[in-house]
């Protein structure tokens, strides 16, 4: 079986989001920046998507989610929902990790500088990793990590291209504000 169209379901960040591509184009996706509404609107937000697209799960080959790092009871939804829908309907799972999705998005506006996405992990720790982002794709360079901010901001260099949503508390724990965008 090919793996056509996918559901991609993402939970591990403040922001629930779907998403329903086939043959590579997103033709749909709704994000809800809203915190701690994941249990109550992500299968709503499933299925009002695929109804919006007049399909079905048996139109669906796959269901992408993410398996962190991230928020413990964000993931333990996303990948409870994404279960139930791949067992219930005999479909393919393809776990995607956290900060590769975040690096992969940073892509666009990466250029030549390295590539770190931040998550707040707690107190002043971060989950993060190191990629290499170019048009070729995205190269993960080192196993993930977590480390506090000034830790994280001490070794890498004013090319490095921080994002993701801990960029803010890392900004404020670390004090290298300078080295965003």
């Amino acid at each position: 079986m090919s793996t056509r169209s996918i559901l991609a379901i993402e939970t591990a960040t403040k922001v629930c989001s779907v998403a329903f591509a086939r043959d590579g184009s997103i033709l749909a996706e709704t994000s809800l920046n809203v915190p701690q509404v994941h249990v109550e609107r992500l299968v709503i937000s499933i299925n009002d998507m695929l109804a919006n697209l007049h399909l079905g799960f048996a139109d669906v080959d796959a269901v992408a989610v993410s398996n962190g790092p991230g928020s413990f009871t964000g993931l333990r939804i996303g990948l409870s929902v994404a279960k139930g829908i791949v067992f219930g309907q005999d479909k393919k799972l393809i776990a995607v990790p956290t900060l590769d999705s975040i690096a992969f998005r940073a892509r666009e506006f990466a250029g030549e500088r390295r590539v770190v996405p931040l998550l707040h992990a707690r107190a002043r720790e971060f989950y993060y990793g190191t990629f290499r982002v170019d048009n070729s794709g995205v190269e993960r360079l080192a196993d993930y990590e977590v480390s506090e901010a000034d830790e994280i901001a001490a070794k890498f260099g004013a090319s490095t291209l921080f994002v993701g949503e801990g960029v803010d508390a890392f900004s404020m724990d670390s004090g290298v504000s300078g080295k965003f965008g």
